[in-house]
C-alpha cells in the first residue's frame, strides 16, 4: 500500500529487496545501524512484520525515511530503526513515519505500541502519546 502525503513524498508499506542499497545508505548514517551488512539487511526485510518507508517521488522514488515494526499483531508492536536520510532531516520525515506507524491498518488492534530512543528524542515521540517508562529498563545482549 502506498499513501500519498504531499506532491513529492509518499509513505509505502511495500519495501522489498530493490531498496536494500537505499536502506543500507540510511543505516550507514546512524550510530546504531552503521555496521549492518547487505545480506543481513535482506534477511531483516524478509523477517520484519511491517516495513514503513518514505519515498521522494521527485528524486527517482528514493527512500528517504525508514522504520520497521516487530509485532505479534495482538499485544505488542515495537517500532525500531526510525530514521531519515541526512539531507531530509528536520523536514517532517520522522513525523510522516510516526503517523504511518500509528495509522497502519495492520496495527489497529495491537494493545501496546512501543519504541526505544535516546533521551533527546523523548519529547518528539511524546507528541504521539508515547510515554517514558518509569518502571521498565531497556536491556540488551549484543552478539
Amino acid at each position: 500500500m502506498i499513501v500519498v502525503l504531499t506532491s513529492n513524498l509518499e509513505i509505502t508499506y511495500n519495501i522489498n529487496g530493490n531498496k536494500v542499497e537505499e536502506i543500507k545508505e540510511l543505516f550507514d548514517n546512524e550510530f546504531w545501524t552503521n555496521d549492518r551488512k547487505i545480506d543481513d539487511i535482506r534477511e531483516m526485510i524478509k523477517n520484519t512484520s511491517l516495513l514503513i518507508g518514505v519515498i521522494d517521488k521527485n528524486n527517482n522514488d528514493k527512500l528517504i525515511g525508514f522504520a520497521r515494526v516487530l509485532t505479534d499483531f495482538t499485544y505488542v508492536a515495537l517500532i525500531t530503526d526510525v530514521m531519515s536520510h541526512k539531507d531530509y532531516r528536520n523536514k517532517g520525515v520522522g513525523k510522516l513515519i510516526m503517523d504511518a506507524f500509528l495509522n497502519a491498518k495492520q496495527l489497529q488492534s495491537v494493545k501496546q505500541l512501543e519504541l526505544y530512543c535516546k533521551d533527546k528524542m523523548v519529547a518528539f515521540y511524546e507528541k504521539w502519546g508515547l510515554e517514558k517508562s518509569e518502571v521498565l529498563n531497556f536491556m540488551r545482549l549484543k552478539r
